[in-house]
């Protein structure tokens, strides 16, 4: 009676790999004479029977890769009009398996293993493309990048073109925040549209301010904010607010947007960005960076004063284009010793605010929005 259960699922089961006709393949499903197969190779379903396939033992697919053929035959069957085998075919439900939330305290595995890679000088092109083609979100993600900043904004649809256009690093540090950002954002609370919001716009401006710098790139520069605004995602103070500070210290500390006193925050704040840094493998001088926050521009090394300018102004302005907070004294010495050191930066300010002015509109599903701003 329990034979069936000690050799489950066996040696031919739904997502292990195969071989056909010395051709890769994927078994999708099983009927007692016919086995139903994804072929890379010729990009199609294809019932055959189970004598021609030969299993490799203990060698499956991703989740990831399995709910991609199964959404592509869902679309085979809604679009073709013919009564075929696989029409009658009936995938089994696959939702069960995909977590209800993820851990923000790690990156996911495939991007672990990707950032391993990246770090290895002798890492080979295609070993890259192959480990970011496992993950189709990072391939839309890249290929929707690259194709809104080629020059000519052309439409690129090939990974390895995406991943040339920016180089290896640079692609690391993009996926890292994206995948950051979408794991800090996963779960709704009463100042959550407002924060997405606000990281982003920051994230941005980050970005476009380091087009002029020599010491950090666009896409470190926004990894660095979204990485320091992350404790307004993870700090059980920042899940039970309502409403902002009236009138906020040093718009440049991110403790100012949970507590008037942010100074009293400042030691877990730091602990949480650099605990979060670590655990994502960045690189020694963005923790350096991470561990500035909230620091003014002449109390930072002058090897990091830039990069560290780029960041902090790049969340005053995010404040005060987006919440209408206006700036403390503190604030403004900031801003002044930004104004001295790189003024370049603050030439800036203008056509940041006009490249980024259709992000600067409330959440529209705040009814109450107004109060949280601080002059309102």
């Amino acid at each position: 009676m329990l034979s069936p259960v000690v050799v489950y699922p066996g040696a031919m089961h739904e997502g292990v790999r195969i071989t056909f006709q010395q051709q890769p393949g994927v078994v999708v499903g099983q009927l007692p004479e016919q086995v139903l197969l994804f072929l890379p190779h010729k990009e199609k379903f294809q019932w055959v029977r189970p004598e021609s396939v030969t299993p490799e033992s203990g060698k499956s697919i991703s989740l990831t890769q399995w709910i991609q053929i199964v959404e592509r035959l869902n679309v085979l069957h809604s679009t073709s009009s013919e009564d075929t085998s696989e029409q009658a075919f009936t995938l089994p439900d696959y939702q069960w398996a995909i977590p209800a939330s993820y851990p923000v305290s790690r990156p996911p595995k495939s991007l672990e293993q990707l950032l391993r890679a990246l770090n290895d000088p002798d890492i080979a092109i295609k070993k890259v493309v192959d480990l970011i083609s496992t993950e189709s979100a990072f391939t839309a993600f890249l290929t929707q990048a690259a194709s809104q900043d080629n020059r000519m904004q052309l439409p690129v649809q090939d990974l390895k073109q995406s991943i040339l256009t920016y180089g290896l690093d640079r692609v690391g540090h993009m996926l890292v925040q994206h995948a950051l950002y979408q794991r800090l954002t996963q779960h709704p609370f009463p100042l959550s549209d407002w924060l997405n919001r606000l990281t982003r716009l920051a994230a941005q401006i980050a970005s476009e301010l380091a087009t002029v710098s020599t010491s950090v790139t666009p896409q470190s520069a926004g990894l660095v904010v979204t990485i320091a605004l992350s404790p307004l995602f993870t700090l059980p103070t920042a899940k039970t607010r309502i409403t902002f500070p009236t009138e906020p210290k040093s718009l440049f500390h991110v403790a100012s947007l949970l507590t008037p006193e942010p100074d009293k925050l400042l030691s877990v704040i730091r602990q949480h960005q650099q605990s979060l840094a670590t655990a994502w493998q960045q690189q020694k001088l963005q923790s350096k960076l991470i561990a500035c926050c909230g620091k003014l521009p002449a109390d930072v090394p002058s090897s990091l004063r830039q990069a560290h300018c780029i960041t902090g102004l790049s969340m005053i302005w995010a404040r005060q284009w987006l919440l209408d907070q206006s700036p403390c004294k503190a604030t403004k010495l900031f801003i002044n010793q930004v104004n001295q050191a790189y003024p370049a930066l603050m030439k800036l300010e203008t056509a940041i605010r006009d490249t980024i002015s259709a992000h600067l509109v409330c959440p529209l599903n705040e009814f109450t929005s107004n109060r949280h701003s601080a002059n309102k």
